[in-house]
C-alpha cells in the first residue's frame, strides 16, 4: 500500500488486506465490561425481610437499670355487703395482695468484619451492613418477644406467659374452625375481664381463614377486591412469620405486656478488635438491650387450631 501510494495516479490494480472485524469483544475484561462497551450498572436488590409486626402490638417504656421489678396483683377478696345501722357484728372485710416480681434486660447482638478499603471504596456498603444489622436484632427481637423461654440469656416471651385456652363454659359450636376458635379465646379473655385488643396469626393461618368460603363457593370473611387491613371480630390482626404455624395469640395485648429499652439498636465500628490494626480490617457491632414485662399473664390467651379445622 505504501508503495501504490508513492506511485500516484501511475498505479493501476488492486491491493487485498485483511481486516478483523471489530466487535464488543475486541477487548476482554474481568467483568462484562470492556474496553469498548461500558456496562450499565444498575442498583442491587437485598434478600427479601420479613416483616416485624410484635413490638408495635406493646406499650413502650424505657429504663436505666438491668433489672425490672414490678408488682402484680394475687388476690382481690371483695366483701362488699348492706349492713344494719347498729351492727351486731364488724362490717365485712375485703382482701387485696401484691406479689413483687422482676425481669432481665436481655442483650441482643452480633458483628461481621470488613476490611477499611472496602468501607472507604464503597461507601455505600456502609449503609447497607448498618441496615442488614440492625434488621439482625430486630428479626432475633421478634423472636424473644414473642417465643423466648427466659432460660439462659432469653427473655420470657408472651407465648410462655400467655393463659392456655380452655373453651369457655355455656357456648357450643359444632364444627369449630379458627374463626370460632378466635371468638372462644375472645370470650375467656373477656370472662377474665381483660377484653381483647388484638391477635397473632401465622400467615398460614391467616390465608386459611380468609379463602373460607360457603356452600355457594362465596368467600365467608375476606372480599378479594378489599383494601381494608386485616381484621378479625373488629380486631386488629398482626401477621406475623415468627407465630408457629397452627397456633394463636390473643387477649389485650398492650394492657398484658410492656418493652422497656436500656440500650435502643446501635451500629459500633472499631479497629481495635484483635488484629485487626495490623490487619487493616474493621469489626462491626451491632447490639441492643431490653426487657419485657408482662404483668397480666391472664390478658393474653395462647392456643391451637384443630387439625380438620377449616376456617
Amino acid at each position: 500500500m505504501k508503495a501504490a501510494g508513492q506511485r500516484g495516479d501511475s498505479w493501476k490494480g488492486s491491493l487485498a488486506v485483511e481486516v478483523k472485524a471489530i466487535t464488543a469483544a475486541s477487548a476482554t475484561g474481568v467483568s462484562a465490561t470492556t474496553a469498548l462497551v461500558p456496562a450499565d450498572r444498575v442498583d442491587g436488590r437485598d434478600l427479601p425481610r420479613r416483616p416485624l409486626t410484635i413490638r408495635a402490638l406493646l406499650m413502650p417504656g424505657r429504663t436505666a437499670s438491668s433489672i425490672i421489678e414490678y408488682a402484680r396483683q394475687t388476690v382481690r377478696t371483695l366483701n362488699a355487703a348492706t349492713v344494719a345501722e347498729n351492727p351486731s357484728a364488724a362490717k365485712p372485710q375485703s382482701d387485696i395482695q401484691w406479689d413483687i416480681t422482676n425481669t432481665k434486660v436481655a442483650t441482643i447482638a452480633h458483628w461481621i468484619p470488613a476490611s477499611k478499603q472496602i468501607l472507604s471504596d464503597a461507601p455505600q456498603l456502609q449503609s447497607e451492613i448498618d441496615g442488614e444489622l440492625r434488621y439482625g436484632l430486630e428479626f432475633a427481637e421478634e423472636q424473644q418477644l414473642l417465643l423466648g423461654d427466659g432460660t439462659g440469656t432469653n427473655l420470657l416471651g408472651l407465648m410462655p406467659q400467655a393463659t392456655a385456652y380452655a373453651a369457655p363454659t355455656g357456648v357450643t359450636v359444632a364444627g369449630e374452625t379458627r374463626i370460632d376458635r378466635i371468638r372462644l379465646a375472645m370470650l375467656q379473655a373477656t370472662l377474665a375481664l381483660y377484653p381483647a385488643t388484638g391477635h397473632v396469626l401465622n400467615p398460614a393461618d391467616w390465608a386459611a381463614i380468609e379463602l373460607t368460603k360457603d356452600s355457594q363457593g362465596r368467600y365467608i370473611w375476606a372480599n378479594p377486591a378489599g383494601l381494608i387491613g386485616p381484621t378479625l371480630w373488629g380486631l386488629p390482626v398482626a401477621v406475623s412469620l415468627a407465630m408457629p404455624q397452627n397456633a394463636f395469640l390473643t387477649g389485650a395485648l398492650r394492657y398484658a405486656a410492656q418493652i422497656f429499652d436500656r440500650e435502643d439498636a446501635a451500629v459500633l465500628i472499631s479497629t481495635e478488635d484483635r488484629d485487626n490494626f495490623v490487619k487493616n480490617m474493621v469489626t462491626l457491632l451491632a447490639e441492643e438491650r431490653l426487657a419485657l414485662v408482662v404483668r397480666r399473664p391472664q390478658a393474653l390467651i395462647k392456643g391451637t387450631f384443630a387439625a380438620q379445622s377449616g376456617g
